[in-house]
């Protein structure tokens, strides 16, 4: 006798229906989830009905007018399973999107509570195992229906059904694949939808084995870019608006440094100790205020507040751009033009990283001994340091410096060289170490052999420099002392990008990698260490790709700025450099001393000179440390770029009363360069 076995008809759960009372409003929320719009289909006035389905699920949520008699809101208990609780309540949070902290179950029954779970208390924070099942967050649509993330890396057994359909090969896959898109295909054709797609196209599928065990599809993308920094953004704006599909992956903030921990949040911060100093002069003004205090709970809170809107700012504009699609998660190289990220798989013909760069932290001893401060940890400190010790006597080290100084902390600059900002002219370099040390800046230079180590509440800095104790003491370290990339956990093997011995990624003129079709920008490509650098960057790449303008990397003159008070501006090359190039050059200079606009203001310290070719007539470079010297820069450095002589400048009308008039004024006294 023989029996057989008879398989019963597939069910799969397809639909769960959402009552609404405004379908429009519905609709945009559920839009704003982030969540896949598939079919929205009216019949006169009476009926009409949307459907969404969310990221990687099989089922969808339909809802609309005359689609259900179930009360507006009534839903509840609506399951999410997630593989990240924290990251799935962060992204909706960063959508608009109120949601309830994450909670967990202490498995004592005290009554209800919403939306599910009813009988069971919460508990704040995710599960302390994070054991699957045990997580959630909640949140409700406008008409309260209710929704519950639940955190679920490990399935429990029974959810997988031993019948469910096997491919003998990847081809059969993918021919699956193909034959779904078809009939897809002709459902849109139905509906009169031209422009809906299925949710990414299947490329490529992997099968590793008979039946495709392990096969994982790869959603394709026209570009990737890896990082939201000042190159990302405008990369994906120009490439989205010439109609390419743009991944966009960001593991962490969005905005990069600059709108996180540089730029941004630095500048707002040095604004703050700009109005305190000018308040401790008040007097030298005929102004009497009284005693100075500094709150710096509240000069953090306004840094954040300013940092938060741009970075929000940003997140929201590239999560609502067409074309655009964004996900938050690290990304790794697969392959030459395949990333994952977040257990999703994309690929792309062109792939840029602009993943920045962090603060060295060098190998001295006694430094894993004590905490220790980078530029990122500086933007938590909501207290004033007794005496702030920084490591490095250059652009991040000096604004720190007399930043904190000025809040009224006691602050020691320990830099190894013979001089602060090595890079720039001796002269600029002098007169900036007389800026700081006038406001109480102690500098040690020539520091040899720097350690540190931990005296009950102090650290001490051993220092073996020229003059001066041997040891400093303080009660906080900043490191200042260089910069890395982020390099080195993006998988650049696998896709063949070379990097050099410092990890930076190699890239010829037009910031092509050694890989064809992927291109580094920003600070990860060693090509520059500034925000307008990376942002130029994007500039070139899009040139050469979407104008037909061949720009490169060296059409560039340098320029940049040191952010103490007053300010430096820089463009071109140095006197050092012109000197060591052999030019024949004339040079002048003039203190701000001379400046009328500078003395009226009571900010005479500092000095701008010019140098030009003796032959030509071109501008080489100029340097403004100065009142408003990083604006007044920019008029010369735009002489520079349309390569036109100095006379353009010396024969302009500026405005009086400016700093920028006396540049022609100096212009008049160029001489030989010794």
């Amino acid at each position: 006798m023989s029996t057989t076995k008879v398989r019963s008809n597939d069910m799969k759960f397809e639909i769960v229906v959402i009552p609404v009372s405004d379908v429009d409003r519905a609709k945009e929320f559920y839009g704003r989830l982030g969540w896949r719009l598939d079919a929205e289909f009216a019949s006169g006035d009476d009926f009409r009905v949307i459907q969404f389905t969310p990221p990687g699920s099989g089922c969808s949520v339909i809802f609309g007018k005359n689609v259900t008699a179930a009360a507006p809101g009534s839903a509840q208990g609506l399951y999410l399973i997630v593989s990240d609780i924290v990251a799935a309540r962060d992204e909706l949070r960063g959508r608009g999107v109120e949601v309830s902290e994450v909670f967990h179950s202490d498995g004592v029954y005290a009554g209800t509570d919403e939306p599910y779970l009813f009988g069971r208390r919460r508990t704040s924070g995710p599960d302390p195992a994070r054991g699957s099942y045990r997580s959630f967050a909640s949140f409700r649509d406008p008409d309260g229906n209710g929704w519950l993330f639940q955190e679920v890396t490990t399935r429990l057994a029974g959810r997988i059904d031993s019948g469910v359909t096997s491919f003998a090969s990847a081809n059969d896959l993918a021919d699956a694949f193909r034959r779904a898109e078809a009939a897809h295909g002709k459902y849109e054709a139905r509906l009169g939808q031209e422009g809906c797609e299925l949710a990414g196209v299947v490329r490529r599928v992997h099968g590793r084995g008979a039946g495709g065990h392990g096969a994982a599809v790869v959603t394709a993308y026209d570009a990737i870019v890896i990082g939201t920094g000042q190159a990302g953004p405008y990369v994906t704006s120009r490439l989205a608006g010439a109609g390419m599909k743009v991944a966009v992956i960001e593991r962490n903030a969005f905005g990069g440094t600059c709108v996180n921990t540089g730029c941004i949040p630095t500048k707002t911060m040095v604004a703050s100790a700009y109005a305190a100093r000018v308040a401790a002069r008040a007097a030298e003004y005929g102004v009497d205020v009284g005693s100075v205090r500094v709150d710096m709970k509240r000069v953090m809170a306004r840094k954040d507040a300013v940092s938060k809107a741009s970075r929000t700012g940003l997140e929201d504009w590239l999560r609502n751009m067409e074309n655009c699609t964004v996900y938050q998660g690290h990304a790794r190289f697969e392959s030459a033009h395949e990333v994952s990220v977040g257990g999703e798989r994309l690929h792309a013909d062109k792939i840029f990283i602009n993943v920045g760069g962090r603060a060295l932290v060098p190998d001295m001893p006694g430094l894993r001994e004590i905490d220790y401060l980078t530029n990122s940890s500086m933007m938590s400190v909501d207290f004033l340091p007794r005496h702030l010790i920084v490591v490095g006597g250059s652009y991040i080290g000096l604004e720190f410096g007399q930043m904190f100084r000025r809040f009224g902390a006691e602050v020691t600059v320990i830099e190894m060289g013979p001089r602060l900002v090595g890079r720039e002219d001796e002269d600029v370099s002098t007169a900036i170490r007389e800026i700081v040390e006038h406001e109480g800046v102690e500098v040690r230079a020539n520091a040899k052999c720097i350690s540190f180590a931990k005296r009950g509440e102090e650290i001490v800095a051993n220092v073996d420099c020229a003059g001066g104790a041997p040891q400093v003491h303080g009660t906080h370290v900043l490191l200042a002392v260089g910069r890395r990339p982020n390099t080195d956990d993006l998988g650049l093997e696998k896709a063949g990008v070379a990097v050099d011995e410092r990890g930076y990624v190699v890239v010829d003129d037009q910031l092509r990698t050694s890989v064809p079709g992927i291109w580094a920008l920003g600070d990860c490509n060693g090509k520059g260490a500034f925000t307008h650098t990376a942002y130029n960057d994007g500039e070139i790449v899009i040139a050469n790709l979407l104008e037909n303008d061949p720009r490169r990397v060296s059409d560039r003159i340098t320029a940049y700025a040191l952010y103490v008070d007053p300010p430096l501006g820089r463009a071109g090359m140095t006197e050092g450099e012109i000197r060591k190039s052999g030019r024949k050059a004339l040079i002048a200079k003039r203190p701000m001393t001379r400046v009328g606009r500078a003395v009226e203001k009571g900010e005479t310290q500092g000095f701008m000179k010019i140098a030009v070719d003796a032959e030509t007539g071109a501008i080489l470079g100029a340097a403004i440390l100065g009142t408003g010297g990083d604006e007044v820069i920019h008029s010369i450095l735009d002489v520079m770029y349309a390569k036109a002589p100095w006379t353009v400048i010396r024969r302009a009308m500026h405005i009086h009363p400016t700093v920028s008039e006396l540049v022609p004024t100096m212009l008049s006294d160029l001489r030989p360069m010794d």
